[in-house]
């Protein structure tokens, strides 16, 4: 946290250092006219550098290195051909600026991405289950559905929404305090995972939806199995729960069908309303694979 404060402020004083000079009447007639041109790139490089560690696999010299080459281009196809080009000193220094900048800036993403990723292995140890990325899930996916292609078996599709907690629900005061959606999203996955069966596969899509996979589940068992998760999440975290779901074969081949066909049950049947105190009673007839 202390380098991730100091990284910010350090590139806030840099550039107000940049800005200050250039705004600078004496400095800008007598010593370097900044051209329209290195502010966006200024801008540019500071953005990307500051969003990309989160994003893209890019080390602090490989950033340098791709803004020295967009410098160079600007220059060749640019600068070249101005009525007054620009000296050497001039296209030096804002060189030198822009490649500051874009090492500042790639310093905070990286500390940024650092404490994300504290954060998110932090939520994962307080409330542990067994969710997965929907996109390095795709194996296990098609496994699935073609299992159920060759046996004839039922596999249903159930994606969970949750609408904003409950403001007086203890449980959610604990993770607004820490101010970390992440932690209530982790706490749900725990409750999923206390439903859902061992062959179940349960994913994060990460727009704050989770998918479940149900193989040897037909979708009236998925409906009381989302009534069960429904019920759960409003007594622990005092949050709605709305729900779609959608079975192979009988409503899509796919599983992009199927996730395009529970997404659109999703409004339908996820009217928030008081549910039997029975229904966390009834088992949810699923064959056992």
């Amino acid at each position: 946290m202390r380098d991730l404060r100091n990284s910010v402020v350090l590139l806030i004083l840099y550039f107000s250092i940049v800005l200050g000079i250039a705004q600078v009447e004496g400095f800008e007639n007598n010593v370097l006219n900044f051209q329209a041109a290195f502010f966006v790139m200024l801008a540019i490089a500071t953005a990307l550098g500051v969003l990309s560690p989160a994003r893209v696999q890019i080390s602090l010299y490989g950033y340098i290195f791709i803004w020295a080459v967009v410098y160079a281009l600007v220059w060749t196809f640019y600068w070249r051909f101005l009525i007054e080009p620009r000296s050497i000193q001039e296209l030096g220094v804002q060189f030198l600026l822009i490649e500051i900048s874009a090492g500042l800036s790639y310093a905070v993403g990286q500390n940024i991405s650092s404490i994300d990723s504290l954060l998110e292995g932090l939520s994962s140890s307080t409330y542990p289950n067994r969710t997965v990325d929907m996109k390095e899930a795709r194996d296990q996916i098609n496994t699935e559905l073609t299992r159920s292609r060759r046996y004839n078996r039922p596999l249903s599709v159930l994606i969970l929404e949750f609408e904003k907690a409950n403001e007086e629900s203890k449980s959610i005061e604990a993770v607004q305090k820490d101010l970390l959606k992440r932690f209530t999203l982790a706490k749900v996955g725990q409750i999923l995972n206390e439903h859902a069966r061992q062959t179940d596969l349960i994913m994060d899509d990460q727009t704050e939806h989770f998918i479940i996979v149900c193989p040897e589940t037909d979708y009236q068992a998925t409906e009381i199995l989302a009534g069960r998760i429904r019920q759960a999440v409003k007594e622990k975290l005092g949050a709605w729960v709305m729900w779609g779901t959608a079975s192979f074969p009988n409503e899509a081949l796919t599983f992009d069908d199927l996730l395009n066909t529970a997404r659109g049950r999703i409004s339908r049947s996820g009217t928030p309303v008081e549910l039997s105190p029975t229904l966390t009673e009834i088992e949810v007839p699923r064959k056992q694979v």
